[in-house]
């Protein structure tokens, strides 16, 4: 079962305030590489359109394909589409590791772990690679990852983090736990979800566990040149001034 299948409904609220960071990021990108460029975008692995969705109703963007290889996000995603009634946006069911016939693209993304959720060497070659292949000549890909360096020395693994959101009537209750394995580069997201109406009584309790790939600078140089690409600029936190942080967002080009 894919990890996310169950607390698919959530998604949005729990990443609502990163989604918002994202969009502006991405929006930088495109105004600093696409300068009044009309651009076609693949979002991989776009979960529930929470980027998808924002990124069509910029003027720049011409077109912009969407796919995941959960049915549940795709059909939350799709909802939100038919309610947008844009015609620059489609999604369809696909895996990152696994080639698609999608339209050649100016800009591909892959944000926020989801690259982080192929574990293996063989996989990320393959995604780097069906990534190269959807780009055009010029084309870019953003892909977005956890930073190993910065989490392995300023985390304190086991120790709950615990998260409280507000959605009208809905209240989530959000814990989550670590676990590295270093010597492999595999972290351990346990996450628990507790969801309620304030006016009911009881939580309803979610229960996933994540197993994630981190992929250092060194790794992704290596990663890349297989696949094909270039690295063309590092960027942290989704700002363009940063030299460390949470996130670790590679430019890359063929």
């Amino acid at each position: 079962m894919w990890p996310y299948s169950k607390s698919s409904p959530f998604v949005d609220i729990l990443s609502a305030n990163k989604t918002a960071r994202q969009i502006n990021f991405i929006k930088k990108i495109i105004t600093t590489y696409f300068y009044n460029k009309k651009i076609i975008i693949i979002d991989a692995g776009c979960g529930t359109g929470r980027l998808t969705i924002p990124l069509c109703r910029l003027s720049q963007v011409k077109e912009i394909i969407g796919f995941d290889k959960s049915v549940k996000m795709l059909e939350i995603a799709q909802k939100k589409a038919a309610e947008c009634k844009s015609m620059k946006i489609k999604f369809i069911k696909g895996d990152l590791t696994k080639p698609l016939l999608l339209p050649k693209a100016d800009l591909v993304i892959c944000m926020y772990t989801t690259f982080n959720y192929l574990t293996k060497d063989s996989d990320i070659i393959s995604g780097l690679k069906n990534i190269k292949n959807y780009l055009k000549g010029t084309g870019l890909a953003l892909i977005d990852l956890s930073n190993l360096f910065y989490y392995s020395f300023i985390s304190q693994p086991n120790k709950p983090i615990i998260k409280i959101y507000k959605r009208g009537s809905l209240l989530i209750k959000e814990v989550i736990t670590v676990e590295y394995q270093i010597s492999k580069n595999i972290w351990l997201h346990k996450m628990k979800l507790m969801v309620k109406n304030k006016s009911n009584q009881k939580y309803t309790v979610i229960k996933e566990l994540h197993k994630l790939r981190y992929i250092s600078i060194t790794e992704m140089k290596y990663f890349a040149k297989e696949a094909g690409l270039n690295i063309e600029k590092i960027f942290f936190d989704y700002n363009f001034k940063n030299l460390n942080g949470h996130r670790l967002i590679f430019l890359l080009k063929k």
